[in-house]
């Protein structure tokens, strides 16, 4: 229940009906990367994308546990190892994670997608190292 309260707190603040609610939740359990708009398609095919993508899902794969701090940390990192920095690093990085290019702040849905990834839910949940995996394979980015 406390992961189900911390999800509708971070939620709610983009949802001006009560009943919009559970489209926000898609956002959450509904990672289908055929789903993904032309315009996050063409920014995931930039060079930077590849380079900072890749290079996300390399640092993912040595990590027990990914927070905020973590993935601030990583993207500190990324883009001192590829040049890539504002808009260029952070953007395939969101689109990758939740497969839109706005909407709930990453600092919110990195810690609600990893809390969430570990309960049993009807649907599961995947956590973020999946969601990389899933992108870079499904649009052959590796």
């Amino acid at each position: 229940w406390s992961w189900l309260e911390k999800a509708v707190e971070s939620l709610v603040e983009k949802v001006n009906r009560f009943s919009d609610l559970p489209e926000h939740f898609n956002i959450l359990f509904d990672f289908v990367p055929d789903d993904l708009d032309s315009e996050g398609r063409e920014i995931l095919k930039s060079a930077c994308a590849q380079k900072v993508l890749g290079s996300f899902a390399a640092k993912l794969k040595k990590i027990e546990t990914l927070d905020y701090n973590k993935y601030a940390e990583m993207t500190k990192e990324i883009k001192v190892e590829t040049g890539c920095k504002g808009k260029d690093l952070f953007h395939p990085l969101r689109i990758a994670l939740t497969l839109k290019s706005s909407g709930l702040e990453l600092d919110k849905f990195i810690p609600l997608v990893e809390e969430g990834a570990q309960l049993v839910f009807p649907k599961q949940l995947l956590g973020c190292a999946r969601r990389i995996t899933n992108v870079l394979g499904h649009f052959r980015l590796e």
